[in-house]
């Protein structure tokens, strides 16, 4: 999880905090933790609110307050995340639901804005191989219509200038022809449907590498490319520096260091074999030969032969 919220942030460049929803599974093997998510899944269809709603509530209220009241909070979720979200918002304010842009990826339920929900951009992105589509029949019946759904997405131009009146005016921002729609159904990348139900397979990829772009023109200042650029282009300096010292640390200790280890494992050799093994043994023999003049001289020889008499 951590390897996606880091791949997360360098699409938008920003930070990204996660409020994750673990399995039960303990491996792809194991049937009881299948059944327990699967359990956890169907109570939420059925409207329960679990403990993992309430949590969801308390992240998104402290994203809003620390954004304060003109900040904006991007909201993304992606299978069962999207009735999760589902459930949570309906705890939240119609004014923290109006900071809030959602971004849906396979959701097991869909997010839409409306009089009782205003959030400031609603949109949901389904591969149209989702399994997802079986048991979500909005999405299923949008995907059949051909019906895209107009919700509060961009804004043309001239409404954005009555921004205010439209914060209020609900009933216009759901059928103005130029607003995002609300449903996005892509073509499939993978070809297999569990593959491309991944939030970070290639299908879903590619909305996430757009939705990525749409945030850093609209919200990050207009020099943020531009330090960006130059951060990336230092780190591209940096990391060719340091291969190419690497590779000069290699050279040299191939050239140098172990050319010099190779001698001095010559020479230890050499000594050994004619110096070292050579004097050991003369001090051997030496030793044998002082110990044996010193038996001869305490007349302990017993090398000396004595006749034995037989009877």
């Amino acid at each position: 999880m951590t390897e996606g919220q880091e791949y997360l942030s360098t699409l938008f460049h920003r930070p990204i905090e996660f409020c994750h929803n673990p399995t039960y599974m303990s491996s792809e093997d194991d049937t009881f933790g299948y059944i327990g998510d699967l359990t956890q899944c169907t109570s939420q269809k059925l409207g329960k609110i679990t403990c993992e709603v309430e949590e969801l509530v308390r992240h998104l209220k402290e994203a809003i307050q620390k954004v304060g009241k003109d900040g904006r909070v991007i909201h993304i979720a992606h299978s069962q995340g999207a009735l999760i979200t589902y459930l949570a918002c309906k705890q939240l304010t119609r004014e923290e639901m109006r900071q809030m842009e959602v971004i849906c990826f396979g959701g097991a339920e869909v997010m839409r804005s409306s009089e009782e929900c205003p959030f400031h951009r609603c949109i949901n992105y389904y591969s149209v191989n989702d399994p997802l589509l079986f048991v979500v029949p909005k999405a299923a019946r949008a995907l059949r219509s051909g019906f895209m759904g107009m919700g509060y997405g961009n804004i043309s131009k001239e409404r954005r200038r009555r921004r205010r009146r439209l914060e209020d005016d609900v009933d216009l921002k759901m059928h103005d022809p130029l607003a995002e729609p609300e449903f996005v159904f892509l073509t499939p990348r993978e070809g297999d449907p569990v593959k491309d139900h991944g939030l970070f397979g290639k299908t879903y990829l590619d909305a996430l590498r757009w939705e990525g772009r749409r945030y850093q023109t609209l919200y990050l200042p207009v020099w943020h490319p531009v330090a960006y650029m130059a951060c990336t282009f230092g780190y591209e300096v940096a990391h060719v520096f340091y291969q190419q010292l690497v590779l000069y640390l290699k050279v040299l200790i191939r050239q140098t260091i172990l050319k010099f280890v190779f001698f001095v494992m010559s020479v230890n050799q050499w000594v050994k074999e004619h110096i070292v093994v050579p004097l050991v043994v003369f001090l051997i023999m030496l030793w044998e030969k002082i110990k044996d003049i010193a038996k001869v001289l305490r007349g302990e020889d017993d090398d000396v032969y004595q006749p034995v008499p037989i009877q």
